[in-house]
């Protein structure tokens, strides 16, 4: 296989990684994708660094096996606890992308006033997106919320139940009805976005990882000469380390009916190995 033609590797706790593949494939459908769930050890956002980068070491060496041509952090909790780590140990092999970045860029290009970062406590706890932004700009008023139960309630399917997704987004934001815009630092919670633009009742500017990182992943294999050049429809390949219905059903509101997931456990002794 050339290597433009290698399939993009794209790994998540679970669901929420599914709104940036899925946006990766509608940008650029003639593209392969491995997706990894990591549906058993989910959700990384109330767990130590040390542990998600124990997941994610092994979900990238995965990756990699499966002669992946770039990996991409389809998790904000992982991109902030295992990116840097990552990109030293497997950036000679492979261009490694997170999600932090291209959102941090897109809000750059569009600065606000006063900025709310959503995120899971391991995202908010590292601070990463408020020092980026902070750094670009300084005069940016940003409010941290952090959400410890809201991916998990996406990831179990609740998303459906409009009337309990209204009454969280309302106890998120209710102390804030000043904000000019939003980030939605968790790739789990575009799925809700619109839930979220109505709690609003005027316009307010919100961002999220879908556009942003299929962006970044275009404009980094374009540099390498790694597009494929092919006008036929990607192959997809998806894989878990748990099998769970709320992750085939979303996978196949993405990519279709014909969704196969294929069980893979990342390992079965409990005890961590040391990164």
């Amino acid at each position: 296989m050339k290597d433009a033609e290698r399939p993009i590797g794209v790994f998540d706790s679970g669901i929420g990684g599914l709104t940036v593949a899925g946006g990766i494939h509608d940008l650029l459908p003639n593209e392969h994708l491995v997706y990894f769930g990591d549906t058993r050890h989910l959700p990384y956002g109330d767990k130590s660094d040390k542990t998600i980068l124990d997941y994610c070491d092994r979900i990238a060496q995965f990756l990699i096996d499966q002669n992946c041509k770039m990996i991409v952090i389809a998790c904000n909790s992982a991109s902030s606890a295992s990116y840097a780590a990552l990109e030293q140990k497997y950036g000679h092999l492979v261009p490694i992308i997170n999600v932090i970045d291209p959102v941090v860029q897109q809000v750059s290009a569009r600065p606000c006033g006063s900025t709310a970062i959503l995120a899971t406590p391991a995202t908010t706890n590292k601070g990463l997106y408020v020092s980026k932004l902070h750094a670009l700009h300084p005069e940016m008023e940003i409010v941290p919320i952090a959400s410890k139960s809201l991916a998990t309630i996406i990831e179990e399917g609740l998303f459906y139940n409009r009337k309990l997704i209204a009454e969280i987004v309302d106890h998120y934001f209710g102390d804030y009805p000043e904000l000019e815009s939003v980030v939605l630092a968790c790739t789990h919670f575009p799925i809700i976005r619109d839930m979220i633009e109505e709690h609003f009742d005027r316009g307010i500017n919100i961002f999220d990882s879908t556009d942003a990182v299929a962006l970044a992943v275009k404009d980094r294999l374009e540099v390498m000469h790694l597009l494929n050049p092919s006008r036929s429809k990607g192959e997809h390949r998806f894989y878990v380390s748990d099998l769970t219905d709320s992750f085939q059903k979303m996978a196949r509101i993405f990519f279709g009916d014909n969704v196969q997931l294929q069980y893979y456990p990342l390992w079965e002794d409990p005890e961590l190995r040391v990164f």
